[in-house]
């Protein structure tokens, strides 16, 4: 079994109830989309579309070790998971 560790930022550490949180993950890696299936599943986040990046990037941002990633990137044993309100400016 792997661990990650996983830090929330406004808003998603009130609607999850915390600011970080290990998660144990079966074997030593989990694809991202998968990752986010499991915050899903056990009821803390809720209408993300995992359609596509761009429409996933709209609602979070998943960084891996403070490397955006992609719903088909691997997260490894250890790793600390961002999840952090989308980016937007003009």
């Amino acid at each position: 079994m792997g661990r990650l560790l996983i830090k929330y930022y406004a808003p998603f550490d009130k609607l999850m109830g915390k600011r970080e949180e290990e998660l144990e993950i079966e074997g030593n890696e989990i694809k991202v989309s998968d990752f986010i299936k499991n915050l899903i599943k056990r009821g803390k986040l809720s209408n993300i579309s995992m359609e596509s990046d761009e429409a996933l990037s709209s609602h979070l941002l998943i960084l891996i070790d403070s490397n955006v990633a992609k719903l088909n990137d691997i997260i490894h044993d250890g790793s600390i998971v961002s999840i952090v309100p989308p980016i937007s400016g003009g």
